[in-house]
């Protein structure tokens, strides 16, 4: 959809990645240990397949190879705590420079 509106992919921008857990428990030691990777809590989420979610945000470039590092990035802590990655969402380039 970024390409389609011909956003940049290279200009960074906060991109949130939104991920579940089993327990609370769960939740709470990912979020601590991810934010050593320079991930930042943003909200506490539900849906109607899974409950204990956040949503964690970090700022950087859309080129996919970027995006898969930092999912590469999430994967690899959510094995340890048996999380659920849901996907990530951001705006527009030109949305933030109109800001």
């Amino acid at each position: 959809m970024l390409i389609d509106e011909d956003d940049d992919l290279t200009i960074a921008r906060p991109v949130e990645h939104y991920v579940y857990f089993d327990t609370p428990t769960q939740r709470e030691r990912y979020v601590k240990n991810l934010s050593l990777e320079g991930f930042e809590y943003k909200d506490d989420i539900d849906s109607e397949d899974f409950e204990n979610g956040v949503a964690l945000v970090k700022t950087h470039q859309l080129l996919p190879e970027v995006v898969d590092e930092v999912v590469e990035t999430i994967y690899e802590s959510l094995q340890k705590d048996y999380g659920h990655y849901e996907g990530w969402s951001t705006t527009l380039a030109n949305d933030l420079l109109e800001d």
